[in-house]
């Protein structure tokens, strides 16, 4: 039979000399005793607006929000998927607003070049100018095969119009003290059914699939049911006709449903474009892929390519699970900066990554010994994201 132990009361202890992560916060009351993250930071927290992909970074690990959100932190320099994800947007977004492939893949350059001169500019950016390029060029050429083959397979029924691309809409919702913030890629307007819907574009490393499984409950589902909503009561919201032979451009009405979300999610590929190997031949070879006839690669295939996925709506638009996890993000977004309450995640694999999957950005920070070395570690890694839309400053 096994026995119950009882532990002593737990002290924290000063070893070598330097307080340890617990030591320095927590006195041997267990009260906290420099309970706020502004010290080690360096400046205050903000109060940012809520967006969709704030959600899930708040359910993997409190501190990476509070760094991510409240700080404005950003891992400095360059990221390949995040840079082929941006370009491959604005690519297939220029495509659905109708233009031609041409000038849709300059769009993709001039989202390129803004890259370079963004990332060029960051202070100690650790790549070269010319390496930053020649990288930035080969995410174009990826990006670029993407778009193209995800269009000619799957381009809008003739009876959808793009009502706007890169939608953003700021709301307030009673009862919370954060503000709302949402960037649709695409709103679409059914002419048949009279009906609005909502479009995301995903260029992801993951399986395409397994986002049409949780997107009656995602977060971004719900929210861009309200973005859509609020922006259609700005009479802002116009569907483009052709009345007797010209072109009009007529308001769509307040009280039309939105009925749901379209989900584009298309994985990258796991090839390059070679050395040498013109823009036909490689659009060529990323096709093959898709199609799983690659001769040396068989990670591809029709699966990672699949149809978009139309998510009807089905529950009420602030459906009691959703206010439960507004109100919780409310909290981290309003709440002070304290150090018990943003503390790192009990899931170490978020922290080391994966096949596939990166290292959390912020690991630098939160293995360090002591948060009293942050001060060494943020000005070599990170810049501080003040682009980001904020509200106030507090404490």
């Amino acid at each position: 039979m096994s026995e119950t132990i009882a532990l002593p009361v737990l002290g924290y202890n000063k070893t070598n000399g330097v307080q340890t992560f617990e030591e320095w916060a927590v006195s041997g009351t267990g009260t906290p005793s420099n309970d706020n993250w502004n010290m080690f930071v360096g400046w205050e927290s903000v109060r940012p607006r809520l967006s969709p992909s704030m959600f899930g970074t708040l359910q993997d690990c409190l501190m990476k929000f509070m760094l991510r959100h409240r700080y404005q932190l950003k891992q400095k320099g360059y990221s390949s998927a995040r840079e082929t994800g941006t370009i491959g947007h604005a690519i297939i977004g220029s495509l659905h607003d109708g233009v031609g492939v041409s000038e849709a893949l300059n769009a993709g350059r001039k989202a390129t070049a803004k890259l370079l001169k963004d990332i060029a500019a960051e202070p100690d950016c650790r790549k070269s100018k010319e390496e930053l390029e020649k990288s930035l060029l080969g995410d174009f050429a990826l990006a670029s095969v993407v778009a193209q083959l995800f269009w000619e397979k799957y381009k809008l029924p003739e009876n959808f119009k793009t009502v706007a691309t890169e939608v953003e809409v700021n709301m307030d919702l009673p009862g919370l003290a954060t503000s709302l913030k949402c960037i649709m890629d695409r709103l679409m307007y059914d002419t048949q059914e009279k009906e609005l819907w909502v479009a995301d574009i995903k260029i992801t490393g993951d399986d395409p699939v397994k986002f049409h499984s949780t997107a009656p409950f995602d977060p971004q589902t719900r929210m861009y049911r309200l973005a859509a909503l609020a922006y259609l009561q700005s009479g802002k919201a116009t569907v483009t006709t052709t009345l007797n032979g010209e072109t009009v451009h007529a308001p769509l009405p307040k009280d039309t449903p939105v009925v749901g979300m379209v989900y584009e999610a298309i994985q990258r590929p796991t090839i390059r474009q070679k050395q040498k190997q013109s823009s036909e031949e490689w659009l060529a070879e990323a096709k093959s892929w898709y199609e799983g006839t690659h001769p040396t690669s068989t990670a591809g295939g029709p699966a990672a390519m699949p149809e978009p996925y139309w998510h009807r709506y089905e529950e009420p638009v602030l459906a009691y699970e959703f206010q439960v996890h507004l109100r919780e993000a409310d909290a981290a977004c309003s709440g002070a900066t304290r150090v018990h309450k943003f503390t790192r995640t009990k899931n170490t694999f978020l922290c080391r990554g994966g096949p596939g999957r990166a290292p959390c950005e912020f690991l630098p920070l939160c293995s360090a010994r002591s948060p009293a070395e942050w001060a060494h570690i943020i000005p070599r890694l990170y810049v501080r994201d003040t682009a980001k839309s904020i509200e106030l400053e507090i404490n």
